[in-house]
């Protein structure tokens, strides 16, 4: 039986997008992870804000205490606590675990920032528009017009959408995403780690 001449074209064109397809999948995906990635020059700013994460609380506070160490801004925020999941249910058990904030804490002591040079509230945070939130308020009460955003770099584009959204018309944000993450934009998904942050971005 002959394929009638429609259905002889419509077999050439899916053939033909199929063969670009193979060849342009590697560059669409490694465009994907590095469009995550928004990072600008660092400049002079009010303060460092640096957002939390379990995972990367070294990376993003060792990054942030190098920029106040270089004298890019004299303060830095933490804005808000985070606990581990039912982390009540230890209460009364002599466990005691650290939030984010006593973490970032004790790692941005440990690379050389001073305890007066960290600022934070005790409001609960539970994700990155949670934390742009209480960003906002604290800006507010400060009149701090220049943020230097410190998150890690898979993080950042989002990070500052968020952020950039929500402080509009009161402060300008600067992405200062750390160096020091392993995030690796070509090839992530050859990496289960790398896989997990491009999809939950």
């Amino acid at each position: 039986m002959q394929l009638s001449r429609k259905w002889r074209i419509f077999l050439l064109v899916v053939l033909v997008l199929l063969m670009e397809l193979l060849v342009l999948w590697r560059p669409l995906l490694n465009g994907l992870g590095s469009y995550l990635i928004l990072e600008e020059t660092s400049r002079p700013g009010d303060v460092i804000v640096v957002l939390g994460c379990w995972e990367d609380t070294v990376v993003r506070a060792r990054y942030a205490a190098e920029l106040y160490r270089q004298g890019l801004a004299p303060r830095i925020f933490l804005p808000g606590v985070a606990r581990v999941k039912r982390w009540e249910d230890l209460k009364g058990r002599g466990v005691l675990l650290p939030d984010q904030r006593q973490m970032l804490q004790e790692v941005l002591e440990a690379f050389g920032v001073p305890r007066e040079a960290l600022e934070t509230v005790q409001q609960e945070v539970a994700c990155t528009e949670d934390e742009a939130r209480v960003t906002r308020k604290w800006l507010e009460e400060r009149g701090y017009k220049v943020v230097l955003l410190v998150t890690s770099r898979y993080h950042s584009r989002r990070a500052d959408i968020i952020f950039s959204d929500l402080l509009r018309g009161r402060a300008e944000v600067v992405s200062l995403p750390s160096p020091y993450d392993d995030f690796r934009p070509k090839g992530w998904w050859q990496r289960r780690e790398d896989t997990k942050r491009v999809i939950f971005e």
